[in-house]
């Protein structure tokens, strides 16, 4: 428990500067893929570099996925977002357990145009086999995390939308650690029981 601790604390740290280092004009900025880590479990993911990873991990899932997201916003246009969308899918279709949590809020008793979005393709997932949960519109789920066989987590601020695949200036992190993954894992658990 004291290494996922450590990674924890090394991934806050590491987010905290990146987002700092981010911070201004950064338009014709393009970060490259991160050579180094803080270990070779802990690696930094910023602005579009999230999409190919994350798109990756999911298509090499084995067992399960569990996501929690802010925002998982709808398109009828092929895109990095789709792409996501359909190698969920894809994963489901080869016996890939996953479950989504996504948030629906309400502003002056009206449901949010985020909530309409995540709820459209919520309903699509779970059309195709995917177990789907939304929060309460007493809570705010604002977390953009994945728990990937129960081995390795990705985390940080890229909302699922093209934006943050594409423009954003995004910091997040993949960490591979079992007992990290197995901390978030428990989060994960008691907010799905709970809904």
């Amino acid at each position: 428990m004291k290494t996922s601790k450590f990674i924890v604390y090394t991934v806050s740290i590491a987010l905290m500067f990146t987002a700092g280092f981010l911070i201004g004009n950064t338009k014709d900025f393009k970060m490259p893929l991160c050579s180094f880590s803080a270990s070779d479990n802990v690696i930094p993911v910023v602005n579009s570099n999230y999409f190919n990873i994350t798109y990756n991990e999911i298509s090499n899932a084995k067992e399960s996925i569990d996501i929690i997201l802010y925002e998982f916003k709808w398109y009828d246009s092929n895109n990095s977002v789709v792409k996501i969308r359909e190698s969920l899918i894809d994963a489901a279709e080869r016996g890939v357990s996953i479950r989504i949590i996504l948030d629906q809020s309400e502003y002056w008793d009206q449901i949010t145009e985020l909530s309409k979005e995540n709820k459209k393709t919520g309903d699509y997932l779970a059309g195709k086999g995917i177990l789907v949960k939304y929060d309460s519109l007493k809570q705010t789920t604002h977390n953009k995390m994945l728990i990937i066989d129960n081995e390795i987590v990705i985390l940080g601020s890229h909302n699922w939308g093209y934006s943050a695949f594409t423009k954003n200036n995004e910091a997040s992190v993949m960490i591979k650690d079992k007992g990290t993954a197995e901390y978030y894992g428990d989060y994960f658990e008691n907010l799905w029981n709970n809904l």
